[in-house]
């Protein structure tokens, strides 16, 4: 939506608290928040969404506008999380559906040619462990298996070597076309710590012996730097990613900073909820630390504070919609 018309609504910022009053809400970011949010974080939350640009609905009622939930969920902090909580949310990312296909077939593109040119087959297949027998792991369908749908339904005529191309879910299938000059591609949207990664390269090498670090290759649309680094080591593997990203904080700051920042985020993740931690979510799964979600819909391995939700606190970039909205109503 053109920035020109996200306002068509409402008109101004002096507008944007204009529909705070008139909702008659008890604080600038809903009833339920503990804590009000300054007209100052207001315009910054603004300036924010400008810069990213994200939708700011206020189209008939707000409840379930990621602005709301945005504000919701900053108006929990104190002062001084709230400022940590926009810094953060200055390097978060939103992949968007539309965009995945063409950020799959760019990072297939960094892929030297060298190693595909004498490739009788280049075969994709999703990122996935499989058992011993070749059977899958887990036979619920993942984000990995979409994305290889679509990229077989797409026209795919100016992806280097398409003629080459064969998509594949099954390892057995797999097992039984695959040759000494074949390479294996796997796919996926997130690469996080890598484990999953790790694991599903374990199990394939396992059951196709043909398969070594030199014809089996990893493509991502988002890769976490220490994911891509754990799978170099303990798998060989080349990793290729459209983005690839460091730890939010971790690699953002060091030393007493570092020491610091961490222990703030961790009073946040507890005004949020105390099963973060309980969890073992605490920065996110693995301690990723990403700063990501597709869609609207963020992995496990993002900061908590942006995705964990409860029956009163919902948040700006859920992992799904488990909980009802009604608590704004």
């Amino acid at each position: 939506m053109p920035r020109a018309d996200r306002y068509r609504a409402v008109g101004t910022f002096g507008d944007i608290i204009g529909i705070y009053e008139r909702n008659e809400m008890g604080t600038m970011a809903g009833r339920n928040s503990s804590r009000k949010l300054s007209v100052s974080k207001l315009k910054a939350i603004d300036e924010l969404f400008q810069s990213k640009d994200w939708k700011i609905e206020f189209y008939g009622s707000m409840k379930n506008s990621q602005y709301q939930r945005f504000c919701e969920r900053m108006a929990i902090f104190n002062e001084a999380d709230q400022q940590f909580f926009l810094d953060m949310a200055a390097c978060f990312h939103q992949i968007l559906i539309n965009d995945y296909l063409t950020h799959i077939w760019m990072a297939y593109s960094i892929i030297p040619n060298k190693i595909l040119d004498e490739a009788d087959k280049i075969i994709f297949s999703p990122l996935l462990e499989i058992l011993s027998d070749g059977s899958r792991k887990n036979n619920s369908t993942k984000s990995s298996n979409a994305l290889l749908y679509h990229m077989k339904g797409d026209k795919y005529d100016n992806a280097n070597h398409n003629q080459k191309f064969e998509f594949m879910e099954d390892a057995r299938k797999i097992k039984s076309k695959f040759t000494r000059k074949s390479v294996l591609i796997f796919i996926d949207d997130f690469i996080g710590s890598g484990k999953t990664a790790v694991d599903t390269v374990k199990s394939y090498r396992n059951f196709i012996p043909l398969l070594n670090s030199n014809n089996c290759i990893i493509t991502s649309i988002v890769c976490q730097q220490a994911g891509q680094q754990t799978i170099l080591e303990e798998t060989q593997c080349r990793v290729e990613a459209k983005f690839i990203y460091n730890k939010a904080i971790s690699d953002k700051f060091s030393g007493a900073i570092l020491e610091a920042k961490l222990k703030q985020m961790s009073g946040m993740e507890k005004n949020v909820s105390k099963d973060i931690m309980e969890k073992g979510l605490h920065l996110g799964f693995e301690q990723t630390e990403a700063l990501v979600c597709f869609q609207a819909r963020s992995p496990n391995n993002t900061l908590p504070v942006f995705w964990f939700e409860t029956e009163t606190k919902m948040a700006p970039f859920p992992r799904a919609r488990i909980f009802k909205s009604n608590q704004y109503e």
